[in-house]
């Protein structure tokens, strides 16, 4: 199945309330009891969900059935138009809701799962230590997400992400794999809010590709977040379009059009670069000689949004350390055609303590790298930018 046009938008913030719903019924009495999600009850609202979810048996008060899909999975559920004093979506009398939603002891790219947690507690206390542990863990606050598309009926697509998590949850994080509408919607929530819905227009253009998981939208990949290379490097990834990108580089073939390029392309392509940039600078920062991985980043000289036709020339990039790449990306560091640092006093005199850690670079030289240095071209066309 190709992408498709996003027909609604359904944000569930994992709250106290949400874990206990989507938990599972195993935890003993006075545990958790339900499997819904209550929604919204104003008539737009409603109206809005008969749109979607159409009678089937013309009594606008019967529940309708709802099937819940992600790859390679599904479970079934209803929407309730009906139920106490609102409405609700349900997935039946299964112990667990939608396998996306449950957790998962060590969540990675690979597993289904991305909320960290013992998902078989029956008792009480451990089941709620497992939602007061999230912040330990480094999960941030996760996102349940429903998707309705159009012209795919009583179907809801279902991920979740996890918004200013822990590096090691950089697959799952929500501004890097979401479009920014889905972001509006999550800052939209406030503290006592635990859903948001938006329904869309074909002509709004959303895309969502069921086949795939966490990289299921297409987004412009010249967007803010993902036009930084220290995001980029935590993107998720395609080996093999990694390696065909690794191919063009060899054959001196730099662009990735925005046309064909996806968040996981964004992915790949950064690795790509970062493979050979950081190999010649001998995988150390070209200002500091830090050469812990972790701390390295292959910067763009001309960013990745400004010329999609060299964004894998490793002319084009140098590899620097954090603070470095921070600091040359705000533009407080700027790079001569002679490889010397030149540092803006007048940005940083307001941060004694940024400008302690800046200052020494002042007037210093990058070491050059053991091929591919620095195009000068592209460092003017750096030097000029405002």
């Amino acid at each position: 199945m190709t992408a498709s046009s996003v027909e609604a938008i359904f944000v569930v913030r994992y709250m106290k309330e949400s874990h206990n719903v989507t938990y599972g019924r195993q935890v003993d009495a006075g545990g958790y009891t339900k499997d819904f999600f209550q929604l919204l009850r104003g008539p737009a609202f409603v109206a809005d969900m008969d749109a979607l979810f159409p009678p089937l048996t013309g009594d606008e008060l019967a529940q309708r059935p709802i099937t819940y899909v992600w790859p390679g999975g599904t479970a079934p559920g209803h929407y309730v138009p009906v139920s106490n004093d609102r409405p609700h979506l349900s997935w039946g009398t299964s112990d667990r809701a939608p396998l996306v939603w449950t957790m998962t002891p060590n969540p990675t790219a690979m597993t289904l799962q991305t909320i960290p947690g013992d998902p078989t507690a029956t008792t009480l206390s451990v089941a709620n230590a497992q939602f007061s542990s999230l912040a330990a863990r480094g999960a941030g606050t996760p996102y349940l997400i429903a998707v309705k598309l159009f012209g795919d009926p009583y179907r809801l697509h279902v991920r979740t992400y996890l918004d200013g998590a822990a590096a090691q949850f950089a697959f799952a994080d929500l501004r890097a794999n979401t479009p920014e509408v889905l972001h509006d919607m999550v800052d939209g929530l406030r503290s006592n809010r635990m859903l948001a819905f938006r329904r869309f227009e074909p002509v709004d253009a959303l895309q969502f590709d069921p086949d795939s998981f966490r990289d299921a939208w297409l987004i412009n990949v010249s967007s803010r977040v993902l036009g930084d290379d220290a995001a980029a490097e935590g993107l998720p990834s395609d080996p093999n379009e990694e390696q065909a990108l690794e191919d063009q580089i060899a054959a001196e073939i730099f662009g990735v059009p925005d046309a064909t390029a996806t968040v996981k392309t964004r992915g790949s392509a950064q690795r790509a670069f970062a493979a050979r940039v950081k190999k010649n600078y001998g995988y150390r920062c070209a200002l500091t000689g830090i050469s812990t991985p972790e701390f390295l980043i292959a910067s763009h000289i001309v960013p990745w949004s400004m010329d999609e036709s060299i964004r894998l020339d490793p002319r084009n990039g140098i590899c620097l350390s954090l603070l470095v790449d921070r600091a040359f990306e705000s533009g407080l560091l700027r790079i001569n055609d002679d490889l010397t640092v030149v540092l803006d006093h007048g940005r940083v005199d307001n941060d004694p303590d940024l400008k302690k850690q800046l200052a020494p670079f002042d007037g210093a030289s990058l070491t050059a790298p053991a091929q591919e240095s620095p195009k000068a071209e592209y460092l003017q066309r750096r030097r000029n930018l405002k």
